[in-house]
């Protein structure tokens, strides 16, 4: 917490989250070599957590098959803001993150975009509200 406190950034909310493999791509990765983050948050409605959940574990599967470059990491919510869950996109560049290795454009050029687009639907009817942000970490903040 000291090096927080010392640091120039100002704490604005505080969560605990833990780790959904089954909604992640890799176990782990570093910030060292994918520096920056898609964080797609998901609000999910009361009682649609068990399909939130199936979705979730769906596209992880899709991306798995399909050998997607970046590592994706999936979180669920356990304490603070409730019900947040969250995905993590880690390109290691935003070029190619947003040209050849943009989610949509990596299915299609696989033919799997309408298996993605059926997931999607099915995260769109499980939750109220999502947030997108784009993020690079800094180095003093992270490991």
């Amino acid at each position: 917490m000291k090096l927080i406190q010392a640091s120039k950034y100002k704490v604005t909310s505080d969560v605990v989250h833990q780790m959904v493999n089954a909604w992640s791509t890799v176990e782990g990765m570093s910030t060292s070599t994918h520096p920056k983050g898609r964080l797609t948050l998901y609000w999910v409605r009361p009682g649609w957590e068990e399909e939130f959940d199936k979705a979730m574990r769906k596209q992880a599967i899709l991306l798995r098959e399909v050998s997607y470059p970046y590592p994706v990491e999936g979180f669920r919510w356990r304490l603070g803001s409730p019900g947040v869950n969250y995905i993590a996109i880690f390109p290691d560049n935003w070029q190619s993150f947003f040209a050849q290795n943009a989610v949509t454009t990596y299915l299609s050029q696989h033919g799997r975009l309408a298996d993605f687009k059926a997931i999607q639907e099915r995260i769109s009817m499980s939750v109220y509200r999502t947030e997108q942000h784009d993020i690079d970490f800094d180095a003093e903040l992270s490991f």
